[in-house]
């Protein structure tokens, strides 16, 4: 079971993680028409989200899959910084420092997206090294962390952050704390990277830093040698795409990994989820080998996704089929507030619309079906905030529910409509509904003339508030009257 230790000890695992951050846009729309003045499709947008791109990538990954995440790096005093700092604050479970230097242009990536086909990608960059002001102070951060990591990762994009004498400082540091070294190349200069303890660069890199024709796997072994030899590096991770990955090492070994993904829907950002995997598994003590697997398993799963994504520990789980030794999460969808959110976010960076409607569901019968229904029918995902017994008993009386909330959880889970049940003890689910502020809120058509619940929230952050026709004839508490009728 390769997962086991990896499950056992990712809690405790806390990874540095030094690089150029950035911002990722995504805007979605339709192409139906060329246009007049150019051959050129147009776009209709209907919607744009942001995010997180570069290191800030690797950050999430390595959270999603249950790590912690410390960041130190550069934002510049712009309007693409400030967005990029907001969305670190938002980010919990990654600790951030960073320096804000008003010679830097913070990296935007602009990617235009018709009926889940990229058409056009547009940067915003202006690349400059950072000064020996702001290396200063990047050093004097990871001075103070460094003592508390497991393992220090240096993403490179050649966007201006990393260079020379940050590398040369950063090594020394790790070395004197004893933590290894993961580096993410970019470039030909691999003299930038010396005794790194592993290198990931695509067969690509590994392609222009040598200046070597890759044909076939086999021929990674000699450039691959030739930096190993060069530049005192201990091990080189080359990812090859849909031919998987080739692990050498000092010693002359030379392990080839054949792709473990089923599908290929979008390979942006594969690399970072394999940079955040290898360090995750890293620093949880396990072999490089072993880490390697886990690695090639979770680049199997991001690529099956569209934009920058991430991968969960229970993707995770299920691709490498440890079904036995840890509950997937895909299959368990009754899930705590906290782990509804993450999987939000996870959903939101994929461009899916997320749903929200909430009840007791005592007795599931033919109305509740058709709410949901409906519900189901205006948004990519549903979650449904389920009332806890206590919560029943306060609002309906002492002899409500008829069933637990953990029967009417499994019940309402089983359902194909709903894709998350998040129990709520509160009289209402306002507090359920301003931390996942869900892009559409669901209730029936009774609520015509009452106050909805939370939709103040969703309307001020843009979402909409649907209204559900009734299935008349159908009330759990008509059915209980009946019942004692009887």
């Amino acid at each position: 079971m390769i997962l086991d230790q990896f499950i056992k000890s990712i809690a405790d695992v806390r990874v540095l993680a030094i690089g150029d951050i950035m911002l990722d846009r995504y805007v979605y729309g339709q192409v139906s028409r060329i246009s007049p003045e150019a051959p050129i499709p147009v776009l209709h947008q209907k919607k744009s989200t942001e995010m997180l791109g570069g290191v800030g990538n690797v950050l999430q990954n390595i959270t999603t899959m249950g790590g912690k995440a410390t960041y130190i790096g550069v934002v510049g005093k712009d309007d693409v910084g400030r967005q990029v700092t907001k969305l670190l604050k938002n980010e919990k479970l990654i600790e951030s420092f960073f320096v804000e230097d008003k010679d830097f242009v913070t990296p935007l990536k602009t990617r235009f997206v018709a009926t889940s086909q990229q058409v056009l990608r547009v940067d915003q960059e202006d690349v400059k090294p950072i000064s020996q002001a702001i290396q200063e102070k990047i050093l004097h951060h990871v001075k103070r962390h460094i003592q508390n990591m497991d393992i220090l990762v240096i993403s490179d994009y050649a966007k201006g952050v990393i260079v020379a004498e940050l590398v040369q400082a950063l090594m020394a540091i790790a070395k004197e704390a004893d933590i290894p070294v993961l580096v993410d190349p970019k470039g030909h200069d691999y003299a930038l990277y010396q005794h790194a303890d592993i290198i990931t660069p695509n067969r690509h890199e590994l392609e222009v830093a040598t200046r070597q024709k890759i044909d076939k796997i086999e021929d990674i072994l000699a450039p691959s040698q030739m930096l190993i030899e060069n530049y005192g590096l201990q091990n080189i991770l080359t990812t090859c795409g849909e031919d998987g990955m080739v692990l050498t090492t000092a010693e002359g070994g030379f392990h080839h990994l054949p792709t473990k993904a089923k599908s290929v829907y979008d390979v942006t950002g594969a690399g970072d989820t394999v940079v955040a995997a290898l360090a995750c598994s890293i620093a949880a003590g396990l072999s490089l080998d072993t880490s390697m697997r886990i690695a090639n398993y979770a680049a199997g799963v991001v690529v099956a996704k569209p934009g920058t994504s991430t991968v969960s520990l229970a993707e995770l789980a299920q691709a490498c089929d440890e079904g036995v030794s840890y509950q997937k999460e895909k299959e368990q969808k009754i899930l705590t507030l906290e782990a509804a959110v993450k999987k939000v976010v996870s959903w939101r960076r994929e461009g899916l619309k997320i749903g929200f409607t909430n009840g007791c569901f005592d007795v599931l019968h033919p109305g509740h079906l058709s709410l949901l229904s409906q519900a189901r029918g205006h948004c990519d995902k549903l979650i449904v905030g389920l009332n806890a017994d206590d919560s029943i008993k306060r609002l309906k009386g002492s002899s409500r529910p008829l069933q637990d909330q953990f029967t009417r959880s499994r019940i309402l889970s089983s359902l194909q409509d709903i894709d998350l049940v998040v129990i709520f003890s509160d009289d209402t689910p306002i507090h359920l509904i301003e931390k996942i502020s869900p892009d559409i809120l669901i209730k029936g058509a009774d609520y015509q003339n009452k106050e909805i619940v939370g939709a103040d929230h969703v309307k001020k952050k843009g979402g909409e508030v649907l209204l559900a026709q009734i299935e008349q004839g159908f009330s759990t508490s008509g059915f209980i009257e009946k019942i004692h009728e009887k």
